[in-house]
């Protein structure tokens, strides 16, 4: 977002790129009226026309399908079924998408949209698109297999740092996420906008830049463990005597949940104020968050389970540990 329209409306518009193939750039209700007669229309099995940039990258990559079911006498729709007219994606970068980079893959393969998630705060994204592509050396797990990657910022913003820099101060992302599963199930839909950014870039500050990376970077790293020891807390207080007792629960625990609802709003204030304090400790900051998290989330079990105080204790100890 800049600070007028025109200027958001041309700061959103992705660099043309040679790899598009020099055709004509029409979006799908640009393409001309089909044919009064059906015959001589458009034929609904064939292939969608191939993507060019930025029409076609943006709004003609998919379609979908619907079936009508007609009345019995054919004067009327009773009923009808949506579904995608085709199995995959037209391949393609979305330019404003975070995507995730699996170098072990094929290329074709290679590049995987991050999914959008409503439990995950905004702030814990900004270093991927702070940190320049040769710079971003944040990785992850995948779900599956556990292969690592590497996080990419969308492209759309790699031209960005070429802007007037009065311009480029003032810019904000204004993030929009659809949290749903591949086929059915939609979540919600939700928005964030980010203060102005920029100025933190790897091109124009890379301290600043390389700060929130490693703040963002000590806030999962300690959620994460919070996540571990709060499992094990809740194992070692209602698992049974016996050989099973203390392994971690396949379901998360109540104690978990609630540690985590605890943690990521008190980290995210920790997060802004660290970047302001470039001095101050990150995981010890974020290390005391999770303590006061996990204290206050297990506060009523201490009185209903006798062994909980012991278990919260070792929780907690193991947290101070990791701070370090």
């Amino acid at each position: 977002l800049g600070r007028t329209l025109y200027e958001t409306l041309l700061a959103g518009v992705p660099k043309p790129s040679r790899l598009w193939p020099d055709a004509k750039d029409r979006c799908p209700w640009e393409e001309p009226l089909p044919d009064p007669d059906l015959d001589n229309g458009p034929d609904p099995d064939a292939a969608p026309p191939p993507v060019s940039s930025p029409g076609r990258l943006l709004t003609g990559r998919s379609r979908h399908a619907a079936l009508l079911i007609p009345a019995p006498d054919g004067r009327h729709v009773t009923d009808a079924y949506l579904t995608w007219a085709s199995q995959k994606k037209l391949p393609a970068l979305d330019p404003y998408l975070i995507h995730h980079v699996h170098a072990d893959q094929p290329v074709t393969q290679r590049h995987k949209p991050r999914p959008a998630d409503a439990d995950r705060a905004l702030w814990r994204d900004l270093d991927a698109l702070l940190l320049a592509g040769d710079e971003d050396d944040r990785k992850g797990k995948a779900d599956k297999g556990r292969k690592s990657y590497t996080v990419q910022c969308p492209d759309a913003f790699t031209t960005l740092n070429d802007l007037p820099a009065d311009l480029r101060a003032a810019l904000r992302v204004r993030v929009y996420g659809f949290d749903q599963d591949d086929k059915t199930l939609n979540r919600t839909w939700y928005t964030a906008l980010t203060p102005p950014i920029w100025p933190w870039t790897q091109e124009h500050d890379p301290a600043a830049a390389e700060r929130l990376a490693e703040c963002r970077k000590a806030a999962e790293e300690i959620g994460e463990h919070l996540d571990h020891v709060s499992k094990s807390a809740w194992s070692q207080v209602t698992s049974p005597s016996g050989d099973k007792a203390g392994r971690p629960p396949k379901r998360l625990p109540p104690w978990t949940h609630s540690a985590r609802t605890l943690y990521w709003p008190r980290a995210e204030a920790t997060f802004w104020t660290l970047l302001d304090h470039p001095t101050r400790a990150a995981r010890s900051a974020f290390a005391a968050d999770a303590v006061h998290a996990l204290r206050a989330a297990t506060r009523p079990a201490i009185a209903q389970h006798f062994r909980a105080a012991e278990a919260i204790a070792l929780a907690v100890a193991q947290l101070r540990r990791h701070s370090h």
